[in-house]
């Protein structure tokens, strides 16, 4: 029994004396496995690293651009504006329909150096498309400053002609014939990139590959001195010949509908209630017509007007 007891003593002091160097060295791990301090330092001084992420900045496209009379955000990308933003007030636009001097395409349109890639005049050159100011310039031509920044290149859209000179600017007139009812108008208007029969495809022009938009929007908000709602009409046009009978609230859209294609949101600096009641003038073709023939002067080519690239 006696030496029983001596083996299990002998067993259990090797036991120890084996197993103690590598519960040390375990232990050494642990107490050794620290963060080191440059990296404590960092997670002190900036727990969520986006100051670090963002030390040489974030990659940017789209730039907002600001004229005397208007403004817009500019896509570097398709080399078109997003949107244009125009206010119209009624003191000053409501009997204004003196039009723009008559400008030569190739010293008129200007290369806006505020961007990095932008159209040139030449981009238009046999393309079958017209250049499409989205800030209209009759709303801008009671000063030649203001209508200068209509013609710069920012500003400019590919448009099917036809529909330029008589859908798109009979929607254009009515814009500027809401003043009769209303005392102030902002007016947004941009191009749009619809899908169709689930692709998106679109025409590029030019040299810089402009690109040609397959719709155009205009949303027209109304505001009355003696109203707290917003009254809104939004249209939506494809970018080709429409025919001149068809009035226009078939292209009526809905504020949702343009707000889901453009990608936009409006009237966001705003609470103001809003309803989609901007009314339908079906005789405004007649008006347009009384002012083209008997109240606008001839056209004259304003002094100084060259621009260079």
């Amino acid at each position: 029994m006696a030496q029983f007891r001596l083996l299990c003593s002998i067993a259990a002091i090797l036991g120890y004396t084996y197993a103690s160097p590598i519960e040390k060295r375990r232990n050494f791990f642990k107490l050794h496995a620290e963060i080191p301090e440059e990296l404590q330092q960092m997670r002190l001084r900036n727990p969520d690293r986006v100051e670090e992420i963002t030390k040489y900045g974030m990659p940017q496209r789209d730039v907002v651009l600001k004229f005397k009379d208007f403004e817009l955000s500019y896509d570097n990308r398709t080399r078109v504006a997003n949107y244009v933003v125009e206010h119209l007030d009624c003191k000053r636009h409501k009997f204004h329909y003196i039009p723009p001097p008559i400008m030569e395409d190739n010293d008129s349109f200007s290369r806006d150096h505020r961007v990095q890639y932008a159209s040139i005049p030449f981009d238009y050159f046999q393309s079958g498309f017209v250049k499409c100011h989205l800030a209209e310039k009759r709303n801008h031509s009671d000063s030649m400053d203001y209508l200068k920044g209509t013609y710069a290149s920012t500003n400019i859209a590919p448009q099917n002609s036809e529909l330029n000179c008589r859908g798109w600017s009979d929607l254009e007139f009515y814009a500027r014939r809401m003043l009769w009812h209303y005392n102030d108008i902002y007016i947004f208007t941009g191009p749009l990139y619809c899908s169709k029969q689930n692709q998106m495809k679109y025409q590029v022009i030019g040299m810089n590959n402009v690109a040609v938009p397959t719709h155009f929007f205009k949303v027209i908000v109304g505001v009355l001195d003696c109203s707290l709602d917003l009254i809104v009409g939004c249209y939506i046009m494809p970018n080709e010949p429409i025919p001149d009978h068809v009035p226009l609230g078939y292209y009526r859209a809905s504020w949702s509908d343009v707000q889901e294609k453009s990608g936009l949101t409006f009237l966001t600096g705003s609470d103001r209630p809003y309803n989609e009641d901007l009314p339908d003038i079906v005789e405004f073709r007649d008006t347009k017509r009384f002012f083209e023939c008997f109240v606008q002067q001839p056209a004259t080519k304003g002094p100084g007007w060259k621009l260079k690239e």
